[in-house]
Parts: C-alpha cells; sequence; structure tokens
C-alpha cells in the first residue's frame, strides 16, 4: 500500500468507513482496492481480504465509467467528482445497480494519492418501485371508476374505506421497513 493512501487509512478512518451503510472503496492512482468495507463485500460477494490489491474493474466489474475515471492522463485529470448509475457485476456474474460516485482524494500538497468510490445500492428502491407500480395496477384492477369515486367515505361514517389494494401496500410498505433489508451473504 502507498504510504499516503496508507496514513489516510489510518485506524480511525478505517473504522468510520468500514460503518458506513453504503459501499465504500478507496483506489490508489493505478486503480488498486487499498481498502473496501463490508457493504461492498455484500455487493460485489467478494470479502475485503481478497479484493485489497486487486484493479477495481476485477471486483466491480468492467465498465466504461470506471475506464473514464481511471484513464486519467497528467494533461487530462478526471474531474473532481463523478457521478453515475451503473450496474456492478457480482462474482456470481450478476448485475447490482448501484448509484457510484467518485472522490479524489489529496494530501496535504493537493497531489491526488487515490480516489475514494460510494456504492449505493439502488436494487431495494427499484424493487419498491415494482411494487409500487404492481399496486397501482391492482388498485386499478379491483376498483371501477364509479366505485373509486365513491369510495372515498362511507356513508355515514367519517372514515375512508380501505379496499385490500390499500391494505397489501401497507403490508408491503411495513416489509420493507428499515432495517428488514437483507443482504447477500459473501464467501
Amino acid at each position: 500500500m502507498k504510504k499516503a493512501v496508507s496514513d489516510f487509512l489510518s485506524r480511525q478512518w478505517l473504522n468510520i468507513l468500514e460503518c458506513i451503510d453504503q459501499g465504500v472503496v478507496v483506489v490508489d492512482p493505478n486503480a488498486t482496492i487499498q481498502f473496501m468495507n463490508e457493504a461492498t463485500a455484500q455487493l460485489t460477494g467478494h470479502s475485503a481480504a481478497r479484493a485489497v490489491g486487486r484493479q477495481a474493474d476485477a471486483v466491480l466489474g468492467p465498465s466504461a465509467w470506471l475506464a473514464e475515471l481511471f484513464s486519467a492522463t497528467p494533461d487530462a485529470p478526471p474531474p473532481r467528482h463523478m457521478r453515475a448509475e451503473l450496474a456492478l457485476t457480482d462474482r456470481w456474474g450478476g448485475q447490482v445497480p448501484v448509484q457510484a460516485t467518485a472522490t479524489p482524494l489529496t494530501d496535504e500538497q493537493g497531489e491526488e494519492i487515490g480516489t475514494l468510490l460510494t456504492l449505493e445500492d439502488l436494487s431495494r428502491r427499484r424493487d419498491l418501485e415494482a411494487r409500487g407500480l404492481e399496486v397501482e395496477r391492482l388498485a386499478e384492477l379491483e376498483s371501477p371508476a364509479w366505485l373509486t369515486r365513491s369510495r372515498t367515505r362511507s356513508p355515514g361514517c367519517g372514515a375512508p374505506r380501505s379496499s385490500s389494494s390499500e391494505r397489501l401496500a401497507a403490508t408491503l410498505a411495513s416489509r420493507s421497513a428499515p432495517g428488514s433489508c437483507s443482504r447477500r451473504s459473501t464467501g
């Protein structure tokens, strides 16, 4: 590990980076992984111990975004921050949608010593969006237009009626509550 990167990755910083719920990867200027947290291991299926010292694209999968990020030359440095939605290729060949952000790491003199990548798993968000569309379709099938207009309040009752699709939506929302997200096991 290069001295500048290892200085950045002091024990205190490593503990902080490990506790972040998003994937965090620190790479040196040659795109070699110097640190990877457990959230990234969950996304990729590669353990941190196996990932450190390997090229970023070997662990995160090939992508034009990574190629652009690490193809900078002294005449054409990378942008200060890059963000993209992309699909990581996990160890088993599956695609994991993520929001990836790259931020250059610099030393006290302003020299670039590496890049900090953060990876937000978008699969849960996409699952929730798909469930929401499914619930909307069920609601449309269940309720003819004339029933939908009259369903807002029950005659003689102050509370709105609840349809089975509304109950299904509430059930799906409660299953997707924070803390109920399961991660893949790594091998």
